[in-house]
């Protein structure tokens, strides 16, 4: 398993806002109930055989998010300010691969979900 750092940059580029589904109103209850993490992240990854890169999709083991979150409009948005991630990746040329890209040039796109702090849904 090996951990990195997401670091959001500071340019339109860079951004990473997402619209959730509740208003300013209900916005404190949903902070209360529900936590953020990655679950997934997607980069370019460029394999010897191909001739062009390939977005590819990698499992995250564990995360640790800071976010912000905006109004706009009375519309709620999260904002990924950075994240601490372990990713476990099975295939060696791959994990080469990822642990070799220039990344201050390079991109990951992160999928964040919230879930519920409750253990059950009794």
């Amino acid at each position: 398993m090996v951990d990195y750092k997401i670091i959001r940059r500071n340019d339109p580029i860079g951004s990473f806002e997402l619209q959730l589904p509740h208003d300013k109103k209900d916005h404190k209850k949903f902070i209360e109930q529900f936590e953020c993490y990655i679950s997934y992240i997607d980069y370019s990854d460029y394999k010897p055989d191909q001739e062009e890169y390939e977005t590819t999709e990698l499992k995250v083991n564990k995360s640790k998010v800071e976010i912000d979150y905006k109004e706009i409009e009375n519309k709620m948005f999260v904002i990924l300010k950075s994240a601490d991630i372990s990713l476990k990746i099975d295939d060696e040329e791959m994990e080469d691969r990822f642990t070799d890209k220039e990344w201050p040039e390079e991109w990951v796109e992160p999928t964040l979900h919230f879930k519920s702090k409750k253990k059950s849904f009794h």
